[in-house]
């Protein structure tokens, strides 16, 4: 019964074949809702949305589902399955698309962040690779920028799946997502643009828990006591551009004023490479890079929104 599950749902779509289930209309009914009225209405007006939502989409809850049987089995003391963690789950979600809307009209300042080893991160004036996940809202990192000394900030995207949500963020803020780049494929000038962004002592942010669309840069990593593939293409351009290797984890405080809780954490330290040591260097990072998330998903169980078959995929050949 395992095997034919883990073969069916190996043939599921790729996440980027994925459309994002967003209304323009419904995004920003909810968003002036929140202006209008603060957001005990707008959490009251979300639950029937979300509902809704939940009930309509099978495969959302079948992966939340999925996600909290991983979680529960590697940590007991983590939240069980059940479709009232699943609903809360996708809840979590769809309150953080708001953050991330108020992020993009400029509400969050840098108070509404704890912020934890980013001072060793600041005070290398290197370039750096930031392997983030689909934790918190990265979106509000962006009030961070006071921290880390007028540095930039390249974030390597897939976003023409997600071309309606990033429309409404561009609206909001003209100019948001100037900083993202479309990588369906690293081209030469892509490359050339990250080298000097590298070289100007700026970060590149890519996300290391979702495999690559049309590339082999991936590689099987134990995540939550079940192998699952990560991708390596963050760990290859620190090879390549040799910059330094870091995390960004986002998650929901639980603690303080704050809001939204950011970790950063040395993962690689330029070194030079033989060629043959090169894949087994990019698992070993990806693998660091797993523990890493999976301590975040522990601390806050309800912040990780990977809504696709993570574990149950076959390597692409």
């Amino acid at each position: 019964m395992r095997q034919a599950r883990c073969r069916t749902l190996a043939m599921s779509a790729h996440w980027s074949t994925i459309q994002e289930n967003t209304a323009v209309f419904g995004i920003r009914l909810l968003y002036w809702i929140y202006r209008l009225t603060g957001r005990v209405v707008f959490f009251l007006s979300l639950w029937p949305v979300v509902t809704a939502y939940w009930i309509l989409l099978p495969q959302l809850r079948r992966v939340s589902l999925d996600y909290f049987r991983h979680l529960h089995a590697f940590e007991p003391s983590a939240p069980r399955a059940g479709l009232p963690q699943s609903l809360r789950h996708t809840f979590r979600f769809a309150d953080t698309i708001l953050d991330k809307l108020l992020a993009a009209a400029g509400h969050f300042k840098r108070d509404d962040i704890a912020v934890e080893g980013a001072a060793s991160l600041n005070a290398d004036p290197r370039g750096a690779i930031l392997v983030t996940a689909h934790t918190g809202c990265n979106e509000v990192g962006r009030a961070l920028a006071q921290q880390f000394s007028g540095r930039s900030i390249r974030i390597l995207t897939h976003t023409k799946h997600a071309g309606t949500f990033k429309a409404i963020l561009e609206r909001l803020h003209p100019g948001f997502t100037a900083n993202c780049i479309e990588v369906t494929e690293i081209t030469p000038a892509v490359a050339l643009e990250l080298q000097q962004t590298i070289q100007a002592g700026d970060f590149v942010v890519i996300v290391g828990d979702r495999t690559p669309i049309h590339s082999n840069a991936q590689t099987p990593v134990s995540f939550l006591g079940e192998t699952a593939l990560m991708p390596t293409g963050a760990y290859v351009l620190g090879a390549i551009l040799q910059a330094p290797v870091w995390t960004m984890l986002s998650t929901r405080n639980s603690q303080g004023k704050a809001r939204y809780h950011f970790s950063f954490t040395k993962l690689w330290e330029p070194q030079r490479v033989n060629r043959a040591e090169r894949q087994k260097l990019f698992a070993e990072l990806a693998q660091q890079f797993a523990r890493e998330l999976e301590k975040t998903v522990v601390r806050s169980p309800y912040d990780w929104f990977n809504f696709y078959d993570f574990w149950d995929r076959e390597p692409r050949k």
